[in-house]
């Protein structure tokens, strides 16, 4: 994974601040910018694309912290796009506009796609806000979580061969005492 020289800064002085990253999928080009325009002055880096394709491109190139995608797309709906971004990006969480009130797909979107949440259109603005924030501060708990573990795994690896290090020492020195009981009761014979 690339980092960038401002990633690489933050990442030695953990009280950086750093712009989310957003991902964006509708196939109206209008609802693009009306979403652009409701996060323009907020900390959020956004990105934007026209079909799920287009958005496996930018994650195949980028990585994101959150992902919002409408549900009714050609091609690719967006129920089938944020299962794949999931497998894409486990860590990273999802959420669907919907514009029309089919519960059954929305519902199988929400389980396959690991969804966090969803809204109808038209949304209201403070939800989505209030939404997206949820949703940012859930991937960052995602990824404090991994990285943890990862921490956790790698200590727990360390010392898993310490303690087969032990072990061998252990083993060689039962051996070499042993052998010197054996010795001494040779020569006692």
């Amino acid at each position: 994974m690339n980092h960038s020289f401002k990633e690489s800064l933050c990442e030695l002085n953990e009280g950086c601040y750093m712009d989310k990253r957003i991902l964006i999928v509708d196939d109206e080009e209008s609802v693009l910018n009306t979403l652009k325009r409701l996060f323009r002055k907020l900390p959020y880096e956004i990105f934007s694309a026209l079909s799920g394709q287009e958005a496996l491109a930018i994650l195949a190139e980028q990585s994101v912290d959150l992902i919002i995608s409408d549900m009714r797309m050609p091609e690719m709906s967006g129920a089938e796009f944020l299962s794949l971004a999931k497998d894409k990006c486990p860590l990273t969480e999802r959420i669907l506009l919907t514009g029309y009130s089919d519960m059954e797909s929305t519902v199988k979107a929400i389980n396959d796609g690991g969804i966090f949440g969803y809204l109808s259109k038209p949304w209201n603005a403070n939800q989505l806000l209030s939404l997206v924030e949820s949703a940012l501060d859930q991937t960052h708990k995602n990824k404090l979580k991994n990285k943890t573990l990862k921490r956790f795994k790698k200590q727990n690896d360390f010392l898993g061969e310490d303690i087969n290090r032990k072990e061998r020492e252990v083993a060689q020195f039962a051996e070499f005492v042993n052998h010197a009981m054996q010795k001494l009761q040779d020569s006692s014979d």
